[in-house]
This record gives C-alpha cells, sequence and structure tokens, in this order.
C-alpha cells in the first residue's frame, strides 16, 4: 500500500517485502533507487525543488523515522518504520546479494567492511571506498561500480550528499539498486552507538543522538521545522 505524505508517495510495507522487491528489481536494465525518507530530509527537500523532485521520482520510499509514521497516523493511515541500519542488517543476513559500499571516513568504512566480512562471511562483497572524494576520484570510483556490477550499492555520505552521488551514479551504471543509508557505516563499525531499546521502539533515536553528539544540535531546528510542516499541510 501507498500513503501519500509531503508529496511523496511512501510505500507502507515491512522488511522482507522491500527485501524481495530489491531482489526482483537489481537486474533491470536501468540502476533504481531505494529511497530512505525522514523527516530531516523532507525538510531540506522543501528548500530545494530539483532536490525534491529527485527524490519523489526514487523507485521505492520507505519511511525511516517514527516522524512519518505519526504523520500517516495523524491522516488517519498507517506505516512502518524502516531503518535503514535495521534494512542493511536483514540484507547482510540473507547473504544472497552481491554489494559495494561507499561512505564514511577511511578508517571507518574499513573497519565496517572487516565488520561485515566477520559477522556475515556468505556476503559477497564486491568492493568499497571512503566518501570523501575528488570529482576525478569519484568517476573512477562510478566506473569501477559499473564495471563490478553489484545487486545493491549502499551509500553513506549522509543526507544530501549521497543523493548527489546517486544522481551519478544513475547516469553511468546501467543495473543495479541504489540506496542512500546515512550513517549506518558509523554504526557498523561500532564508532556510533545506537540507541537503547526501548528509544528505538518509541521512536527516540534521534533524542538519544542529540543527546551524545552536540554537533547534531542543529537537528533540533529541523524537528520544529517539520512539526510545523507536519502542521500546516493537516490544516
Amino acid at each position: 500500500m501507498i500513503v501519500s505524505l509531503f508529496d511523496y508517495s511512501i510505500a507502507h510495507t515491512d522488511y522482507d517485502t522491500v527485501y524481495k522487491w530489491i531482489r526482483e528489481n537489481c537486474s533491470s536494465d536501468r540502476l533504481k533507487r531505494v529511497l530512505t525518507l525522514n523527516p530531516k530530509s523532507v525538510v531540506m527537500a522543501e528548500h530545494n525543488l530539483e532536490l525534491k523532485q529527485w527524490l519523489q521520482a526514487s523507485d521505492l520510499i520507505i519511511p525511516d523515522g517514527k516522524g512519518l509514521v505519526l504523520a500517516a497516523y495523524l491522516k488517519s493511515q498507517a506505516l512502518n518504520t524502516i531503518t535503514g541500519i535495521d534494512l542493511l542488517q536483514y540484507i547482510l543476513k540473507k547473504s544472497e546479494l552481491s554489494l559495494f559500499c561507499v561512505g564514511s571516513p577511511p578508517s571507518i568504512i574499513q573497519v565496517a567492511v572487516s565488520h561485515i566480512k566477520k559477522s556475515y562471511p556468505k556476503a559477497t562483497l564486491l568492493g568499497y571506498h571512503h566518501g570523501f572524494m575528488s570529482k576525478k576520484e569519484q568517476d573512477a570510483l562510478i566506473q569501477s561500480i559499473n564495471e563490478a556490477k553489484p545487486d545493491l550499492i549502499l551509500v553513506g555520505m549522509g543526507f544530501p550528499t549521497q543523493e548527489y552521488f546517486l544522481q551519478d551514479l544513475t547516469r553511468h551504471c546501467s543495473t543495479g539498486i541504489g540506496i542512500g543509508l546515512g550513517g549506518v557505516f558509523d554504526i557498523l563499525s561500532g564508532y556510533r552507538s545506537r540507541a537503547p531499546m526501548w528509544m528505538q521502539h518509541y521512536g527516540l533515536e534521534w533524542l538519544y543522538r542529540g543527546l551524545i553528539e552536540p554537533r547534531r544540535v542543529l537537528d533540533w531546528g529541523y524537528f520544529v521545522e517539520y512539526l510545523a510542516l507536519l502542521l500546516k499541510r493537516l490544516t
């Protein structure tokens, strides 16, 4: 089922259904995109029409955050939260897709990849690269990804940088699924911890990150703006 929120067509689905969709579409004749939409990306895209249109054109949009679940509830609709980190771990446990990982500083992506190899030995990792590149290095990386033809390209550069990388990737890669996953490699590497389970249950991971990472204080502004946008759409 599709729920319309903030001009996005968001899937009311579950992890298994998303995984099956990825399996069915990773061998298509073009690169497809899965968007993990959250309140912060909704707000940021409101200030950039071109970016918003790019996000709206994603092949599958899933709700990464209780803020979107709340918005759906207030419109008498239902959504299941599909977080990026939980989706990735679900995929890795299946170990049926080939992967290429891009993002985070060199030291973090290396540790994250080592964790993947150790904890998910059956996963097929075709390559990886950190997320800090010159234009020349990025072009070379995209060429490498195109030649490797992975089923899934996992991009953890943070929003919206990862979306701009996926734009370039889409122009040159003819198969696979691209998905922006924010800070998942930070979590896999152990550099950043997840919120306690009770906070995850109530959708308070954003609060946990704000408390332990002072640099995220600006995220509170996005949260307030999201609530204002939500109230405006409901009236």
